[in-house]
Parts: C-alpha cells; structure tokens; sequence
C-alpha cells in the first residue's frame, strides 16, 4: 500500500517552498527599495536631493507675522524692518504682515507728530496690503481717533494684546524689533 505522504512527495513539497522562499528573499529588498525611491522621486523629496530631478522647487510658504509696536521711537526702525521683510521674501504676496500698535507706539503714527516720511511709508505697506490696526484701549486713553493717524487704521475694540495672541493662535509669528 502506498502511503500518500511518501519521502519522494515530501521532498517535492519541501523543494516548492524552498524555492518560493528564496524567490520572497530576493523580492524584500527589491520591494523596500522601490517603497523608499517611488515617493522620493515622484514628490521631489527636497531634503535627499539624490533621486529626482534637482531643479523641482517647493511651492513657497505664505509668511505670517505680526508686528508690535508700542515705542514711537521704534516707529521708523520697525516699518524699515517690514520692509526687508517683503524684500528678504521676494514679493508682498509672499508674506501677510499685520501691525499692532499700542501704548506709545501710538505717538510715532500722529498726524501732528509723525514725519512726512512715516506717513509716506505707511501708504506704501499698505498698498502692499500690510494692514495696521491699533488697541482701543490706547486711542482712549491719549483721546484719539482714526482720524488723528496717518494711513488707515482699524480701531480693535477687544485690544492689542488680545488681537496679538488671537493672530499667533491663527499661526502668525509675533515679532517686537
């Protein structure tokens, strides 16, 4: 009687797996290399510039910041500063400035005391859309309007401090030069 489990049906069945084994062995590393080198080169991975095509630029990031200013002294200073921003990025469309004055800050952007100069520069952020905005509670206390300001001014009823976290909480970087 033959027995269905014989040596020489065994040692087929042990050849089979065997080479199906090895077959797995070799596609592994073959597999895992394709896994690592497919999103690299198809997404121009930036940080391993050894695969894909090198010239593939990232799109550029929208910077958000927003400007403090609460010394009139660092009026001039800071409004240079902005400046560079939009240089150093490329393009006011490449960056969202917003400007928060308080306290003192205030005095640097009066009518009565601000040079020719501030008043010039701010029309000029602001047609590169830097938006200026100032605490209600500062035009209060020195009696100010919109009116006594150069450029345009959003009056913040809730504000500055308050407008300042609310911006870093929509992801804005807090800047005071």
């Amino acid at each position: 009687m033959m027995c269905l489990f014989s040596c020489s049906y065994w040692m087929t069945v042990t050849r089979s797996w065997s080479r199906a084994f090895s077959a797995i062995s070799l596609l592994v590393p073959v597999l895992a290399l394709i896994t690592f080198l497919v999103p690299t080169v198809a997404l121009g991975d930036s940080h391993n510039q050894s695969f894909g095509d090198s010239s593939v630029k990232p799109l550029p990031v929208r910077q958000r910041v927003v400007y403090h200013i609460s010394e009139a002294k660092k009026v001039s200073f800071v409004l240079g500063n902005i400046n560079n921003h939009i240089d150093g990025v490329g393009s006011p469309d490449l960056v969202e400035i917003v400007v928060v004055v308080n306290g003192d800050g205030h005095n640097g952007f009066l009518k009565s005391k601000a040079s020719q100069e501030i008043a010039t520069e701010v029309d000029l952020l602001q047609i590169q859309d830097v938006k200026f905005e100032i605490c209600g509670h500062t035009m209060d206390a020195y009696s100010t309007t919109e009116k006594d300001l150069v450029g345009d001014f959003k009056r913040l009823n809730q504000g500055g401090v308050v407008r300042m976290v609310e911006l870093q909480m929509k992801g804005f970087a807090y800047l005071r030069p």
